[in-house]
């Protein structure tokens, strides 16, 4: 079995000692739900491509697609899941039977005004009756499936292998997802997707074009 290491207590209070603290100047937090039928006119407001959130990936019910600097997907009727990210913002969407939930993190200024409509998106700001309240931010990454050994972009994974794994803007043999946590005590209330990055790159330049 592997060696596993001690865990030290020390570096992990420095750590969350040095972790930025952030409240609402630094970061918007928006969250809602909208009838299906308002997804077309929802996505519009973000005019896409978005510079500072080019990264994309979409599911249907039978498929699943990463893009870079994509427009929003055309066949909408069977899409389960959305998500639209990068240095500017992580926008995150879901099927409910007949609705759509959405969440937002990221630079406040990148909200459009028009999605912070309660009324036809049930938009609610997270920060609203939370006076004072700081989160901090910790930077994380993830690896994701496949490893490509020939070179072309072509990721491989045994035990997803019926998954079509294509990672836009990157031709590492392993790739890793970056994005940020921001917690309240050690609870996380929210997660920015900052984008994709070969796995020996920093994540400061995962959201670049």
């Amino acid at each position: 079995m592997p060696r596993m290491e001690a865990l030290d207590l020390r570096r992990l209070v420095s750590q969350m000692l040095s972790e930025t603290a952030q409240g609402p100047e630094e970061v918007g937090i928006w969250g809602g739900r909208f009838a299906e039928g308002e997804l077309s006119a929802f996505l519009g407001l973000w005019t896409l491509p978005r510079d500072l959130m080019p990264w994309g990936i979409w599911l249907w019910t039978d498929n699943i697609r990463f893009d870079h600097r994509g427009l929003a997907p055309g066949d909408q009727a069977y899409l389960e899941r959305g998500r639209i990210f990068g240095l500017g913002g992580d926008l995150g969407l879901r099927r409910v039977y007949g609705d759509f939930m959405w969440r937002f993190v990221g630079r406040p200024a990148e909200l459009p005004k028009d999605a912070a409509n309660e009324e036809k998106y049930g938009a609610q700001d997270y920060w609203d009756n939370r006076s004072g309240s700081r989160l901090r931010a910790r930077e994380r990454s993830a690896l994701l499936w496949g490893e490509d050994h020939s070179g072309a972009g072509l990721w491989q994974e045994d035990r997803v292998g019926w998954a079509h794994l294509a990672y836009p803007k990157v031709r590492a043999s392993r790739v890793k997802l970056c994005y940020r946590e921001y917690l309240l005590g050690s609870r996380v209330e929210a997660v920015w997707w900052l984008g994709l990055q070969d796995l020996d790159g920093t994540c400061e330049e995962a959201g670049d074009e």
